[in-house]
């Protein structure tokens, strides 16, 4: 579904200390889309970033231990999923 995607039409920077998901560090070629749930995934990084203040390239679970058993930590697991179809942000 074209409403479900986000489109790049000019190439960007990549670099693993930005907040981009895995299918976005993939890209090989543009133009490109990618599901609109990846911005999930780099809001997910960005919390952590806060939440630890410091850089994080890749996402390791064991990153957020200490938020273990909280909804904050549940909610990050949904963000940080590799398969963009099952991200999800639950809001209440």
């Amino acid at each position: 579904n074209k409403k479900r995607t986000m489109e790049f039409t000019f190439p960007f920077i990549r670099a693993p200390h930005l907040f981009i998901s895995p299918e976005m560090a993939k890209i090989q070629y543009i133009p490109c889309t990618v599901h609109h749930k990846t911005i999930y995934y780099s809001l997910g990084l960005l919390s952590i970033f806060f939440l630890l203040n410091q850089q994080i390239g890749e996402f390791h679970l064991d990153q957020i231990d200490f938020l273990k058993n909280t909804k904050l930590y549940w909610l990050l697991l949904r963000c940080l999923d590799l398969d963009p179809l099952k991200r999800t942000i639950v809001y209440l």
